[in-house]
């Protein structure tokens, strides 16, 4: 039984992915599930941009950025743009200017802009620590953990001294926003929400951060039950009158009203 060649199938929308690619005038987006060709086209469009087939006007590589999400996807952008690359520049019967535009095109890969989002901004601001008033010696924080939990923390410091607003130099429309995040702290930590989140052998006790999804009416504080649960019920911020900040004594924002948090702690509210 002989052998069958198959050859493959020309895709329905092959106009479109040609224009693609040799779209100049406009901005162009692929909307397509996986494994459909959309690198594919990437490269080749690519691939026209410095060396056109037509020896038409051309694009430098280090001029073009060719941006993913992922570490994996751009060493694999990389690959097959140098790839196809070669692989034209050993084609029969190229013409001079466009042999010559692949060459150039091939010695420029290692410094082509083909990475994440990531490689593109920190490439940006240690090229240009001048303008950018950046360290080039600066680090790229990997786990963010820390940088969040340093975030909560200053946050809450301002919170506490009521300069949380201070530090977004007069912009109107921020220190709003700050002095609304003092009071949905303040409410917050009144209703029984730990300054810190906390391990323990139940589970986790929640800290500051769940207050961003606790609604927080003038007047009344989430309720947290035993374990740091958030409860459905509200009940009245007794010693204000209103869910502001509480300053004063040693402990801050981070122990007033912790306790009477949890004596309100198993009351519902009334109109549920």
């Amino acid at each position: 039984m002989g052998s069958r060649t198959v050859r493959p199938r020309t895709p329905p929308d092959q106009a479109a992915r040609e224009a693609a690619v040799r779209e100049r005038e406009r901005n162009v987006l692929m909307d397509a599930g996986a494994g459909t060709g959309k690198t594919t086209t990437l490269v080749a469009r690519v691939l026209h941009l410095v060396a056109p087939d037509d020896d038409g006007p051309c694009w430098p590589l280090t001029r073009i950025a060719a941006i993913t999400f992922t570490r994996k996807a751009a060493g694999e952008l990389r690959l097959r743009i140098r790839e196809r690359l070669l692989a034209t520049l050993a084609q029969a019967g190229l013409s001079g200017v466009r042999r010559e535009r692949l060459h150039r095109a091939v010695g420029e890969m290692d410094a082509a802009w083909v990475g994440t989002i990531h490689s593109f901004a920190d490439r940006l601001l240690r090229g240009f620590p001048v303008e950018t008033g950046l360290s080039p010696s600066y680090d790229v924080v990997e786990d963010e953990t820390s940088l969040l939990s340093e975030a909560v923390d200053l946050v809450l410091e301002g919170a506490q001294t009521g300069t949380l607003h201070d530090t977004f130099g007069g912009d109107a429309a921020l220190a709003v926003l700050a002095l609304e995040t003092e009071a949905t702290l303040a409410a917050a930590i009144r209703a029984g929400i730990p300054a810190a989140e906390r391990e323990h052998a139940f589970g986790v006790r929640s800290g500051p951060h769940v207050a961003a999804s606790v609604p927080v009416q003038p007047g009344r504080a989430a309720c947290v039950a035993g374990h740091g649960a958030v409860r459905r019920g509200v009940v009245p911020c007794r010693r204000t009158g209103a869910c502001g900040p509480v300053r004063g004594d040693r402990g801050g924002l981070a122990r007033r009203g912790v306790a009477e948090g949890h004596r309100e702690g198993g009351r519902r509210d009334p109109g549920r």
